[in-house]
């Protein structure tokens, strides 16, 4: 709603107008009604466009659920595998640490685009 409404809440409840013989002013009235039109219109305007542009975000929210649930999973995985090694008494504190700079290495390089299995 980039454009500024003519009216708010609060503003059409204390618009008053003035008083003729017959009644109120019909110019007036018709006046303040051709400002709540173009309101109105403004406003329908901009649910139509929200309303592609929500279901889109909602889309996204859905889709990175999905990428979450499947990369908790992975780190589930992960971390079975990093506990398998620690529980290995060969296995010393160096090489627990220079495989976990692996694994960040190698998510780097898939975030680049980069297989590193096939390097």
């Amino acid at each position: 709603m980039a454009e500024k409404l003519n009216f708010t809440s609060q503003s059409l409840l204390e618009l008053e107008f003035t008083k003729n013989v017959r009644g109120y002013d019909p110019l007036q009235v018709d006046m303040a009604l051709d400002k709540v039109i173009a309101d109105l219109r403004h406003y329908e305007k901009f649910k139509a466009d929200a309303i592609p542009y929500i279901q889109e975000l909602e889309r996204s929210i859905y889709d990175l659920k999905e990428k979450n649930k499947e990369l908790e999973v992975e780190i589930a995985k992960m971390n079975n595998r990093l506990s398998n090694i620690k529980d290995n008494p060969g296995v010393s504190k160096e090489n627990i640490e220079l495989l976990k700079r692996i694994d960040v290495l190698e998510k780097a390089l898939y975030k680049q685009g980069i297989d590193p299995s096939k390097i």
